[in-house]
């Protein structure tokens, strides 16, 4: 007879109790929210700001300035915001790049990663990002195997690839100015797959060579090598060294 009493006291114990937590919980979660919100979103930015990359770097670096204060001024990202932290990579030191993924990463707790122009130095970046789950934005590094055959899901790229470049301009060069062309690319991994793609066009005889990356003394030998070729063609990552490729080649006969 004592037992019905027991339960219900005991029922009537744990619907004061879960109605006193609903109301805590109702009070308390527009706190939690706001404190969540008061939180920035941090986006780090390991990109060139010394050295061969470094204008093109700091464009990048312009560019994610801008981007930046408009979401801000739009109310940031679902109310939160954004927070740009940068790192110089250097232009060709892997090490480093990596070393400032990490810091970013671990030190100053990024959500998002960017970089890297450098293709080397973006395909190691892209092995911390996913070594740490972080999401991983390559604005570009344009060698294929970043979102090729050594991609992680965590990594996207926003630039194109080195086989879209050959894609885009190997048929009319073939069509329009001959089919056997001497390359000469940088001497790196964005040179390396370009010059890859481009010596597997059906029907062209392609020989090449690559220059040193910032070096003037390698380019004048590329250019005694190519002397015999019917047509050159140069592709250098930099405006300066791209122009620097170019100038052994802008005058001669026969030369296109």
């Amino acid at each position: 007879m004592h037992e019905p009493k027991f339960l219900a006291r005991v029922n009537r114990r744990t619907l004061i109790k879960s109605t006193a937590l609903a109301c805590v919980a109702q009070v308390a979660s527009p706190f939690i929210i706001k404190a969540l919100g008061d939180e920035p979103i941090k986006i780090g930015l390991d990109n060139p700001l010394t050295g061969t990359f470094a204008a093109v770097g700091k464009n990048e670096l312009i560019g994610c300035q801008l981007a930046v204060e408009q979401i801000n001024a739009k109310g940031g990202i679902l109310g939160r915001k954004v927070d740009l932290l940068v790192e110089d990579s250097t232009s060709g030191e892997a090490a480093v790049a990596v070393q400032k993924a990490n810091k970013l990463i671990e030190r100053d707790k990024v959500d998002f990663l960017l970089g890297n122009i450098n293709s080397a130095l973006a395909q190691a970046m892209a092995n911390v990002s996913f070594e740490k789950k972080v999401f991983h934005i390559v604005p570009g590094g344009h060698t294929d195997s970043v979102t090729g055959t050594q991609c992680h899901w965590n990594v996207f790229r926003v630039c194109n690839t080195t086989r879209m470049e050959t894609n885009s301009v190997s048929q009319l060069l073939l069509k329009s100015y001959g089919k056997k062309w001497y390359f000469i690319t940088t001497d790196y991994a964005f040179g390396r797959s370009l010059d890859l793609q481009a010596r597997g066009r059906e029907g062209q005889v392609a020989r090449g060579d690559q220059a040193r990356q910032g070096d003037a003394g390698s380019r004048p030998a590329a250019g005694s090598r190519a002397d015999a070729e019917q047509s050159v063609l140069s592709r250098g990552r930099q405006p300066a060294d791209a122009d620097a490729l170019r100038r052994p080649f802008a005058s001669g006969p026969g030369r296109r």
